[in-house]
């Protein structure tokens, strides 16, 4: 089951895809697009510390380590990931609700476990 938005959230989605004004949140998610979205984020997160642990002491920069911590996909502020966590605390659908509840469970061990990367930290 699954309830259709109103006219006003499809036409604030619609419009945040080319006016910056809008909050860059994708309010229009499905549990399987949640999972899906969910999925690349963590990929690209993982793939962001690996990349950033495997560097040479002797190439580590401001720009190719702290810089890549500070921005998508791991900054907090991430818009992606505040799209698939978000729809938990707001969504009459329960199926989305509990795939974004899913998500920000998921999400939230993975910053535990990037956190502890001693390969991404000591450098």
């Amino acid at each position: 089951h699954s309830c259709e938005p109103p006219a006003v959230e499809k036409a604030l989605a619609a419009k945040a895809q080319t006016d910056k004004t809008i909050p860059p949140i994708v309010w229009l998610l499905t549990p399987s697009e949640i999972k899906t979205k969910t999925e690349e984020i963590l990929a690209s997160t993982k793939a962001n510390l690996d990349a950033i642990g495997s560097l040479p002491l002797a190439e580590v920069t401001f720009a190719n380590t702290v810089a890549k911590l500070m921005t998508p996909p791991n900054y907090k502020t991430n818009p992606a990931v505040c799209a698939v966590k978000f729809l938990q605390h707001c969504s009459t659908d329960a199926d989305v609700r509990e795939a974004a509840s899913r998500a920000g469970k998921a999400l939230a061990a993975s910053r535990v476990e990037g956190r502890m990367r001693r390969d991404v930290y000591e450098r």
